[in-house]
């Protein structure tokens, strides 16, 4: 399946998607919707897409103006898919791709993120304690802006800093947005 960026420098560039039924790639109302978000606060904005897949969230970032852009997946075909989509771009340089499963990855993870992108493969992750990860751990800049997309709603998670800002659906996903206070 080949997919296109949606907007920016890289507008209508086509990027690869891994083969099979593994991976589900964000559709194109979903990309648009997250970025319409971010479109303030992207600029410079450090990204962070978790269950990268093909790597479009990120990329997508960096084609509107992020910095930079972490990707982690365990999936040797994602991977694989990440560093042609980056080679292709020619942007390997603003980027670090992480292979392992998420909350291993996590160790690895340096420096703080402006905008985070969680789409773990629908129904086979628990998102509660990767929210809890990042309230409780310095990887969000004040600001930051957390995403979730799912097939299903969330329960409720006890946050201090991760607040709640927003729920939405598209289709037969749901995109949560939270925010880092303080």
């Amino acid at each position: 399946m080949s997919l296109r960026i949606i907007g920016g420098t890289f507008r209508n560039r086509p990027i690869k998607s891994p083969k099979g039924d593994r991976t589900r790639p964000t559709s194109a109302m979903i990309r648009k919707a997250v970025f319409d978000i971010c479109q303030p606060f992207i600029e410079d904005a450090a990204f962070l897409d978790l269950f990268a897949g093909s790597g479009a969230m990120g990329i997508e970032a960096i084609s509107r103006g992020a910095s930079r852009a972490t990707f982690v997946d365990k999936d040797k075909h994602a991977l694989d898919c990440i560093l042609t989509n980056l080679k292709d771009l020619d942007i390997e340089a603003q980027c670090t791709v992480i292979a392992g499963a998420v909350p291993q990855a996590f160790k690895r993870l340096k420096n703080p993120f402006d905008i985070v992108y969680i789409d773990p493969p629908y129904g086979l992750v628990e998102i509660a304690p990767i929210l809890i990860y990042f309230d409780e751990q310095d990887l969000l800049n004040p600001g930051a802006h957390l995403f979730v997309e799912t097939d299903h709603a969330l329960e409720p998670v006890a946050l201090q800093h991760l607040i709640a800002k927003e729920r939405r659906k598209y289709g037969n996903s749901f995109l949560y947005e939270f925010e880092r206070m303080n």
